[in-house]
């Protein structure tokens, strides 16, 4: 079994962004050392206030997440749950170019653990268990 877990988030959608939070603190409680890398478009997501403001959809796959979330506890707060995240020892990477790309700077977002390029994921090495969305 992997050591490591990397969510990548290249999107932000409403249900990419909840399911990758979900990923994270699932892969965290069964003990993974668990990293989120936002990237491309998912930078946006981590814009202060923005993650409050993402709602999922109408969609089946919308009300399964929910659902799971509500089964799971997820607070309606999202940036509670985000910083509950990171002080459970999600540790939390933008891709820095995409930053640049979206004209935001890194006071502009949630707190996050730093910056990184485009090698991040391959950085974390061969016994990473990947997933994007």
């Amino acid at each position: 079994m992997a050591e490591r877990f990397l969510v990548i988030v290249t999107s932000n959608e409403a249900e990419k962004v909840l399911e990758a939070l979900l990923l994270a603190a699932n892969a965290r409680e069964m003990g993974f050392d668990t990293y989120m890398y936002f990237t491309l478009a998912g930078v946006e997501a981590l814009i202060r206030g923005q993650l409050n403001r993402l709602r999922p959809g109408r969609s089946a796959v919308a009300s399964n997440l929910r659902r799971r979330a509500d089964r799971l506890g997820l607070p309606s707060d999202l940036e509670a749950f985000y910083d509950e995240l990171r002080s459970m020892g999600v540790k939390v990477y933008v891709d820095e170019p995409s930053l640049l790309a979206a004209g935001l700077a890194r006071g502009d977002l949630l707190p996050i653990d730093g910056l990184a390029g485009p090698g991040f994921p391959a950085a974390l090495g061969a016994g990473t268990q990947v997933v994007v969305l």
